[in-house]
């Protein structure tokens, strides 16, 4: 949510349309997408740490930060990424987090 959310902030930068909320914004953007690679690039550059330090934040930072770090970068391609952080790497992130969580509801 956090990512699509961003793409939905960098369209109206990028278009420079007076929307009145942020759901006006985010509904223009899903019916197009428009430079989202663009999109991703910028948002590589500028947004996996904020997302993670949010993921973070919200977990009650029970994971080490890579954890949080790794799951920002779902949906980002791998061309934009740092060095190393993998598609096995994220999908192994992922599943630390579903096992810890059905581990809870048992």
């Amino acid at each position: 949510m956090l990512h699509e959310m961003v793409h939905a902030t960098l369209k109206v930068h990028q278009s420079h349309e007076g929307f009145t909320s942020f759901m006006d914004i985010y509904k223009d953007y899903s019916r197009e997408e428009y430079g989202s690679e663009l999109h991703h690039g910028i948002m590589a550059e500028n947004y996996i740490q904020p997302i993670a330090n949010a993921l973070a934040q919200f977990d009650h930072n029970r994971e080490h930060m890579e954890i949080y770090t790794l799951i920002a970068n779902t949906g980002i391609p791998e061309v934009y990424r740092e060095r190393g952080v993998t598609d096995s790497k994220i999908a192994t992130a992922k599943q630390k987090l579903r096992n810890r969580a059905n581990s809870n509801c048992n």
